[in-house]
């Protein structure tokens, strides 16, 4: 992870200040309590509730400031949602696969014992998405290496487990605040008080400091959340519960995101009860507290003008980058020198990926989410690469199939035609009279033809998608929400009944056909062909 101490440091930082845990624990328990805390209210030297040690005291407090500034980094990264956000885990180079495996499941169970320790994260009111991704993080905890042998098929898997858990962690944090403010600083409150006589948007912030920010970087203080963030007013974060009954006074309703931050829902709740024992004596106190969640992310399905200006910058600059990567590729080259020129053309851009970056060449464009992007291009391979760039928050996702050598072989050349032919049906159905299944639905229909046309399958197109036999080739939905995270919030469905489109909604269209090398059902001519 940039800009923060490395495995090695935060080992000798742990041991100096008297503590056993793991780096590897110690990181995702400060993970897991971030995504319920602010960063604030997280001390290192008590987070994973063990008994301190003995501590060299000359060395205790660099210690200590070593861990907090891993704590003040993390949290940074993932108030920013930026692609510098990384699992602290040992270097590949220097440790077996078994142990960097166990490390990672060591990982996984400090995140579990932060996010549980830190308060409660309700998983009812968060998306499926979400409580897939913590049940997938519980699994990882048993995660093993039965020998010491460090093959490639299993030096793969444990990248994509890494990749896979970094995303996740992310998505778990989720970006509302960074939505609703524009502010990527962590520990903030927002409050929006419409009506209010000097201005609806307030914030509380972190105070300046000149010895934090020699450690941690610059803060914007209460000045720069109002010159550069736009907030009507700002307080340092000291004088919330002060402010707070004057915002309070008069509204009928506390809307928030209740069970995200248990220390901050004590916090409103409480003064909402002292209000209402004095009501009697001056202005009304709310009457009852209402769920965020849902309707901010309905006002987050539907992008604005400024939004959707963010988002046509990123995706053109990301197919830049992706016409690059085309120019570029040569057999003999490898999947990362062609992410390196996708990465290259973001930064000259004041970008940076909005998520791990999938190249993938031959067979690897078979595995829907490859990150180990280091095989060598062949004379004959297809390359695959899924790769978008965010801008201000805002994320592309363009996934592009191309041959390695510029020739199509018969067969790649029929494959990409039929995808091709379901990605153009879909987008038809991309309008507002139609649904989001609409364009599923006629991208599976072309999908299904193509692979009867081609031999795969046999039958009727209407029965075998009847009984979901196409789905050997295109196990994939054709599309997903795109915002500030690459699967971005919003219901797919409304009343139990698929979502209409409406105007504002961003979503991708990516149907494919994928034949793995090793499927013996289909001719070998077919074998190890991905296309996306």
């Amino acid at each position: 992870m940039a800009h923060s101490p490395d495995f090695n440091q935060i080992a000798s930082a742990l041991s100096a200040a008297g503590l056993s845990a793991e780096p590897a624990r110690f990181q995702g328990a400060l993970c897991g309590a971030l995504c319920v805390r602010d960063a604030s209210q997280i001390d290192p030297l008590t987070l994973l509730a063990e008994e301190r040690g003995a501590a060299d005291s000359a060395a205790a407090q660099e210690a200590v400031a070593r861990l907090t500034a891993l704590r003040d980094a993390v949290a940074k990264a993932l108030a920013e949602g930026t692609s510098e956000f990384g699992l602290l885990l040992p270097d590949d180079e220097s440790v077996s696969l078994k142990q960097r495996t166990e490390a990672l499941a060591a990982w996984c169970d400090g995140f579990l014992f932060g996010l549980a320790s830190a308060g409660t994260l309700d998983l009812d009111k968060r998306s499926e998405e979400v409580r897939e991704a913590v049940s997938d993080i519980t699994h990882f905890t048993q995660a093993t290496v039965e020998h010491d042998d460090d093959t490639e098929v299993e030096e793969e898997a444990y990248a994509e487990l890494v990749e896979y858990l970094r995303v996740a962690v992310q998505l778990i944090h989720d970006s509302d605040f960074l939505y609703l403010t524009g502010f990527p600083e962590p520990d903030a409150i927002a409050v929006f008080a419409p009506g209010r006589g000097d201005g609806a948007f307030v914030l509380f912030v972190r105070p300046r400091d000149a010895e934090r920010e020699i450690w941690d970087g610059r803060r914007s203080g209460t000045e720069g959340a109002c010159s550069a963030f736009g907030a009507d007013a700002a307080f340092t974060l000291d004088a919330f519960e002060a402010q707070l009954p004057n915002l309070l006074a008069g509204r009928r309703h506390v809307h928030m995101q209740l069970g995200d931050r248990p220390e901050l829902d004590q916090r409103v709740t409480q003064c909402v009860q002292r209000m209402r024992e004095a009501s009697r004596r001056g202005p009304g106190a709310p009457e009852a507290f209402l769920g965020l969640d849902t309707s901010l992310h309905e006002l987050r399905l539907i992008k604005d003008a400024r939004e959707l200006a963010h988002m046509r910058f990123a995706a053109e600059v990301s197919a830049e980058a992706h016409r690059k990567a085309m120019q570029t590729a040569a057999p003999g080259l490898t999947e990362w020198q062609l992410q390196a020129e996708i990465h290259a053309v973001f930064g000259r851009h004041d970008m940076e990926p909005g998520y791990g970056s999938i190249v993938g060449a031959g067979a690897n464009a078979c595995v829907l989410h490859y990150i180990e992007n280091r095989a060598t291009l062949r004379d004959g391979d297809l390359v695959l690469i899924d790769a978008g760039g965010e801008y201000h928050g805002y994320t592309a996702d363009i996934t592009r199939t191309f041959p390695a050598n510029g020739r199509f072989s018969a067969e790649q050349a029929a494959v990409y035609d039929i995808v091709l032919d379901a990605q153009l049906a879909a987008i038809d159905k991309a309008r507002s009279s139609e649904t989001v299944d609409a364009m599923h639905t006629a991208a599976t229909r072309v999908l299904t033809q193509g692979m009867v046309d081609l031999g795969w399958l046999q039958g009727a197109v209407d029965g075998l998608i009847e009984r979901g036999a196409q789905r050997r080739f295109f196990m994939h939905g054709t599309g997903h929400w795109l915002g500030m995270d690459v699967h971005d919030v919003g219901r797919y469905r409304v009343d139990d009944q698929p979502r209409s489109l409406q105007s504002g909604m961003v979503t991708t269209v990516e149907p494919g056909l994928y034949v793995q090398p090793d499927d013996e059902s289909v001719a070998a001519q077919w074998r190890g062909i991905g296309i996306r």
